[in-house]
């Protein structure tokens, strides 16, 4: 196999990566929303670029969650997923990032 076709095909399996990420984050956030009542999700960062790659972990931020239930609420992702999970409550995050994460990322939820 060439260089161009080995790299194609590795181009290839990283977008079916990605892909089959963002349909686990559609799963998680479903079954996160039969256990917990939040605002939205968004997700950020390598999962909505070319970068993501096996090792990479799903960047998440949620809205509205009650603070009592953030870390139940992390670990039950953190459980059922698939993939490393970081996730971040919306309400401690400074303003600047606020701002990156509703207008660079996207929300799911």
């Amino acid at each position: 196999m060439t260089l161009s076709g080995v790299l194609k095909e590795r181009e290839k399996k990283r977008m079916a990566l990605r892909k089959d990420a963002l349909k686990e984050v559609r799963r998680l956030v479903s079954l996160l929303s039969e256990r917990y009542k939040f605002e939205s999700i968004y997700i950020y960062g390598s999962i909505l670029s070319e970068r993501f790659a096996r090792h990479s972990d799903i960047d998440m931020v949620i809205k509205g969650l009650k603070v009592s239930d953030f870390f139940k609420a992390h670990a039950y992702l953190i459980k059922e997923s698939l993939y490393n999970i970081d996730l971040k409550p919306f309400e401690d995050l400074s303003e600047d990032f606020k701002k990156k994460v509703i207008s660079g990322g996207s929300k799911i939820g």
